[in-house]
């Protein structure tokens, strides 16, 4: 049997079998809960102001950013809202020749197809072309829609002392999610955390690297139902509780083609060894959704000022419970098998905390700050009751955001937020420093009469570099979100 047959056998044995992917983490990972800490601030006005919400908020969204800030409403209030988003994904790969396999790079770069190995101690010939029509560089982008928020607050005793009971339905988390990679190895042969792939020192040694394209994607996100009850006592001092019911659902695929099997060799006859390819004919194609369910409580504090209020949000540690199923269907060399997965993960997310700083330096301006830290570093998953991890770091989250007055019925809003994500690049020499990006936001809003229409823009970019001893891959994340919400005040 030869070794690109055995391979072959070995691959539809091992997806019909295990029903999951052999990969490293860093270069093909499979779907959980990626984004399910990228918490979301829905309203049209904080978005504008950098979603600096904690203490700045007014109106009846506050139910999902610091419900005690409810407890200063004097009408009842509806508010709808909805949103479009454009992100744009891409990525950059810089291989480099390495001293045992110089020409692997220009593989892998798909400048060249391969090598024709003459025998084992022999001089190898490549072939000058490239191996496919697939390139290590990509760049995609997609328009989704979808509601952003529902909400109402109703006050049931105005005076010195206040009581206002809320209502909301609306985004927490946003989990859109793409990853590709045209270069997915395994085993990785450039890894050198938590431990480098053993180099081959004997002349009968071979090493056989799975050489693949990989895509994930997810879309959907995770919605709140949310009751709420705001008190407000006497002129300074607000109190407010939120319980929000968390549901969701998100469709999940994961694309896994083989290019190539590259077999690593060592060659006692030079100082080089060398390595040959086999192309191979196999793809599995897992596609199917996420259920995502938990219970989150929001414990409001707020302070009220003649120039100033300061608010403080406790969020206790939950349970994100993740309940999947999948069509999975293997293919290899004109045979196929279909089969159907299920499982169930949890996510234990960490208590967090948020304060913020409302100024009012005239009665036409309003700047508003924020600080949030994540616990996320001692966050952890279990997978399918079988393999737990602790995925995450911890993260602080700055926000800042204005709001001017330019006449009774215009406001002019701006606002800065940085976007962190609670993971770790590949290779970066701080293991506990996430990946941070910025969200640049600009927005109107309109009064007339008893009506009130916002809108947000936020234009977002994240950058960041994955590093091993043989590539770095660039990652660029954009993105282009749009807020419009509706309200009338009675």
């Amino acid at each position: 049997m030869t070794t690109r047959t055995r391979f072959i056998a070995w691959y539809v044995a091992l997806a019909l079998a295990s029903g999951q992917f052999l990969m490293a983490q860093d270069v093909a990972p499979a779907l959980n809960f990626q984004r399910a800490d990228n918490s979301v601030v829905g309203s049209a006005r904080a978005r504008a102001m950098g979603s600096a919400a904690v203490a700045a908020g007014n109106d009846a969204t506050a139910m999902f950013v610091n419900p005690a800030i409810l407890g200063d409403l004097s009408a009842f209030e509806i508010r709808l809202g909805g949103q479009a988003f454009h992100p744009v994904d891409g990525e950059t790969q810089e291989w480099h020749p390495t001293r045992l396999y110089a020409e692997l790079s220009l593989l892998l770069e798909n400048r060249m197809g391969g090598i024709i190995n003459q025998g084992q101690d022999s001089a190898a010939v490549a072939l000058k072309h490239a191996y496919d029509n697939l390139g290590p560089d990509w760049k995609r982008s997609a328009d989704l829609a979808r509601p952003s928020l529902a909400a109402a607050a109703l006050p049931l005793a105005n005076g010195t002392d206040k009581l206002v009971v809320g209502l909301g339905y609306a985004e927490m988390m946003n989990l859109n999610y793409y990853f590709q990679n045209n270069n997915a190895l395994d085993p990785n042969i450039g890894q050198m955390r938590p431990s480098p792939v053993a180099r081959l020192t004997s002349k009968n040694d071979s090493l056989p690297v799975q050489w693949f394209h990989y895509i994930a994607q997810r879309e959907g996100g995770v919605y709140g139902i949310t009751p709420s009850i705001g008190f407000g006592f006497g002129e300074h001092f607000r109190l407010g509780i939120a319980a929000t019911i968390l549901t969701g659902k998100t469709d999940d695929r994961e694309d896994r083609v083989m290019r190539g099997l590259i077999t690593l060799r060592a060659n006692s006859a030079s100082t080089y060894n060398v390595f040959s390819v086999d192309s191979i004919d196999a793809r599995t194609l897992r596609s199917g959704t996420s259920t995502f369910s938990g219970t989150m409580l929001n414990i409001g504090l707020l302070w009220k000022g003649e120039s100033y209020s300061a608010g403080l949000s406790i969020k206790p540690a939950y349970t994100l419970v993740r309940d999947w199923e999948r069509t999975v269907r293997a293919d290899s060399m004109g045979s196929s098998a279909t089969y159907t997965e299920t499982g169930t993960d949890k996510l234990q997310v960490p208590a967090i905390v948020s304060v913020g700083l409302a100024i009012y330096p005239s009665e036409r301006v309003v700047v508003g700050m924020d600080y949030e830290f994540r616990g996320y570093g001692s966050s952890t998953m279990l997978l399918n009751s079988d393999t737990t991890i602790a995925p995450w770091v911890n993260t602080q989250v700055f926000r800042l955001g204005g709001e001017y007055r330019a006449a009774r019925w215009l406001k002019v809003r701006l606002g800065y937020r940085e976007d962190v994500q609670a993971i770790v690049p590949a290779g970066a020499a701080i293991l506990d420093d996430p990946v941070r990006g910025s969200v640049y936001s600009a927005g109107l809003g309109f009064t007339f009469g008893p009506w009130a229409v916002d809108l947000a823009y936020e234009y977002g970019v994240t950058q960041f570099y994955d590093a091993w001893e043989s590539n770095i891959n660039y990652q660029t994340h954009e993105s282009h979100n749009l807020t419009v919400e509706c309200g009338y005040r009675f």
